[in-house]
């Protein structure tokens, strides 16, 4: 047995509880991919599905006028790739590089914010 086999198995109960499904890793319905690591750079631009991740939960830090400045969750796109941010309040917060992708997209309360690159 894998030595997280009882973790994984109680998450799935827990999914089915709220009338979900885990999936393996990979697993493509039709032209969406899912993973918990994202993809490398070079396979996030070659052909394939578009691939849903998470594992980094991304943030981005805007700047304003003096010292303001804020941090806000936020989607990632790269290539074909889109990286998912943390839905809960004890995950996530991974500072993301702009330059490294192509487009961010920010949560603020129910608000979703384009960002250029």
């Amino acid at each position: 047995m894998r030595p997280d086999a009882p973790r994984a198995s109680c998450a799935k109960t827990f999914l089915r509880d709220l009338g979900l499904e885990a999936m393996d890793a990979g697993t493509v319905i039709g032209d969406v991919a899912g993973t918990h690591q994202p993809l490398p750079r070079e396979a996030a631009f070659a052909d394939g599905p578009l691939t849903l991740c998470g594992h980094l939960h991304p943030c981005v830090r805007l700047f304003g006028r003096g010292r303001d400045r804020l941090r806000l969750r936020c989607f990632a796109r790269q290539g074909r790739q889109i990286v998912l941010p943390a839905f809960g309040d004890f995950t996530g917060g991974f500072d993301i590089a702009r330059k490294d992708y192509c487009r961010l997209f920010a949560l603020s309360g129910d608000h979703i914010l384009a960002l250029d690159p």
